[in-house]
């Protein structure tokens, strides 16, 4: 047994050999040996670094699927522990710009929604308004239809019917 770090470790573990057995075979056993011999170090540096106990945990597991996902670029023939402090140092830098991003009020705020009786009482209206614009004969009907519904001027109406904005007045009235 050795001391290191104020702990008691059983066996000296070769850290780099047991990562390498990891990027080999995939074997969990292997990474969770790694995980357990280097996750308080690497924990105390994200809590020194983040200062905030859920962003530490977060931090040390993101180094962790990090690792596991780019293992394919771990050099066996340099030390693990540095590897894993400078993908946790990222880790913390990347959670600290997420946690400095404040959202703006205006785009996130909920939208209040109308009272359901409200919401069938609009339908209901604007069932009865088709169903009457389906009853109005044709020269008032399109007229009506693009005022009622788009809510177009007469201007306008005049415009894409191509008639005279006096006659659409007198079609609305």
């Amino acid at each position: 047994r050795e001391r290191r770090a104020g702990r008691w470790w059983g066996p000296a573990m070769d850290l780099e050999a047991t990562f390498q057995q990891f990027c080999r075979t995939r074997e969990p056993a292997a990474l969770g040996a790694v995980f357990d011999a280097t996750a308080d170090d690497l924990f105390g540096l994200a809590l020194h670094l983040t200062r905030d106990h859920a962003m530490a945990e977060d931090a040390l597991q993101a180094t962790f699927l990090v690792a596991i996902e780019r293992a394919h670029r771990w050099q066996p023939d340099r030390p693990l522990r540095p590897w894993l402090l400078g993908i946790l140092h990222r880790e913390v830098k990347v959670a600290r710009r997420r946690a400095r991003r404040a959202p703006d009020p205006a785009r996130v705020a909920a939208k209040p929604s109308e009272p359901p009786e409200r919401v069938v009482l609009a339908a209901e209206v604007r069932d009865a308004v088709r169903a009457a614009l389906g009853e109005l004969p044709e020269p008032y009907r399109g007229v009506v239809d693009l005022h009622l519904v788009q809510a177009l001027p007469p201007a306008a109406i005049a415009a894409r019917l191509q008639r005279s904005s006096g006659s659409v007045r007198t079609q609305l009235w």
